[in-house]
């Protein structure tokens, strides 16, 4: 593994920006990512086996995942750990396959087929699907794509847990983290295309330590006035990040 400086890793970013705004479709950018970050995990000790993964994340999860069949989206090893021990059974899925760790034995790997669908022959329901700083890395043409795949794995009454940036701490990030997230989003437009989909729910949670279950943002356009505040600000109150429950 070798070091690189800060300049350099500035460039990786730009021409990952470039290259996958260059791409023509979805399958293009999914084999440029896996590329890329194949690359990356030869100059960085950070990868999807090293990432941790905050445990205070579970007091947002109002469901007893004791008995449920559980999905991770990009998961990170320490997330499937974590989640390997409230669960009956953890499925995940990450670019590039995690491997060289000793998976638990109620973990189970995916994998993409050639058009980059989650290979599920068994027609696996789930009742949980959580994806932890994963949508941010989605390009805006693929979004739809990737709620309907998740809407299409959950069970009747099931869940879609995501945790993201949001678009306003995103576009006043350092260079390279703006490059890197190429999916720059709201609430309101998570919540539009969800619900198009057929998610019969939607629930926005605003900084998930000090409140729950509030108004809409869209309602009040809250987002549109906190968007105005200094990210300095935001990330005191708790809300640089969107955390977002969609139920089926």
């Amino acid at each position: 593994m070798k070091n690189i400086s800060q300049n350099e890793k500035v460039q990786m970013s730009k021409q990952f920006r470039s290259r996958i705004f260059s791409c023509k479709d979805f399958k293009e950018r999914m084999s440029y990512i896996g590329e890329h970050l194949q690359e990356m995990e030869s100059v960085s000790a950070t990868n999807r086996a090293s990432l941790g993964f905050n445990q205070k994340v579970f007091k947002l999860v109002d469901m007893n995942l004791s008995k449920k069949k559980v999905l991770l989206f990009g998961a990170s090893f320490d997330e499937v750990k974590a989640f390997c021990a409230l669960a009956e059974n953890v499925y995940f899925i990450t670019i590039p396959f995690l491997d060289d760790v000793v998976l638990p034995q109620n973990a189970h790997q995916m994998e993409y087929d050639e058009e980059f669908s989650i290979k599920n022959p068994d027609k696996i329901l789930f009742d949980f699907i959580f994806s932890n700083h994963v949508v941010e890395h989605i390009f805006s043409d693929d979004l739809h794509r990737h709620l309907k795949e998740m809407y299409d794995l959950l069970r009747v009454g099931g869940e879609y847990f995501i945790i993201c940036p949001s678009k306003h701490s995103i576009v006043t990030a350092p260079i390279e983290f703006f490059n890197y997230h190429i999916g720059q989003y709201t609430y309101a437009q998570i919540a539009s295309l969800a619900l198009e989909i057929g998610f019969c729910s939607y629930r926005p949670i605003i900084n998930p330590y000090l409140f729950n279950h509030f108004i809409e943002y869209k309602r009040y356009q809250l987002e549109n006035i906190l968007s105005k505040l200094p990210v300095i600000f935001l990330s005191i109150l708790g809300l640089n990040s969107l955390y977002i429950k969609l139920k089926k």
